[in-house]
């Protein structure tokens, strides 16, 4: 059983950069959202380390409520996510790098939840995991 935050929700954010998805983390924990894996705190040194790294990411991937990406990173969370069946948040992290991702079929996916530039995030987080769960309660799909 996964611990439950305040907020009751569990996010992963995936980003190609550690530098962009750590205040994200930190202004989600704020909100009491509960990260299920900060991949940000890994050395940077995978040598040896990586096979290990990735079951950790795995499993934060599986463990988490909601999954949110920083296009046109994350693209390995989105299709993971996808794959698990978890609602997802995609984010922008400049112009001209969300409008080419935004060309990839796979943020048009049903599960994933565009937010526009300069948006609540945490309020994104939140509809799109109520929207989640709706669908999943109108065809009576046990959750897990």
């Amino acid at each position: 059983m996964q611990a439950q935050s305040k907020a009751g929700l569990t996010a992963y954010v995936g980003a190609a950069r550690p530098n962009e998805a750590s205040p994200l983390m930190r202004k989600l924990e704020g909100h009491g959202v509960k990260i299920t894996y900060d991949w940000t705190r890994e050395a940077g040194d995978y040598q040896g380390h990586a096979e290990a790294f990735a079951a950790l990411r795995a499993k934060g991937l599986r463990d988490a409520d909601v999954v949110v990406v920083l296009a046109p990173g994350g693209m390995f969370e989105l299709g993971f996510a996808v794959g698990c069946g978890k609602p997802i948040v995609a984010i922008k992290v400049n112009e001209d790098a969300f409008e080419l991702a935004m060309e990839t079929i796979q943020l048009y996916h049903p599960l994933v939840h565009r937010m526009p530039p300069g948006g609540d995030v945490f309020g994104h987080v939140k509809a799109a995991y109520s929207k989640w769960v709706a669908v999943l309660d109108a065809c009576r799909v046990p959750r897990k």
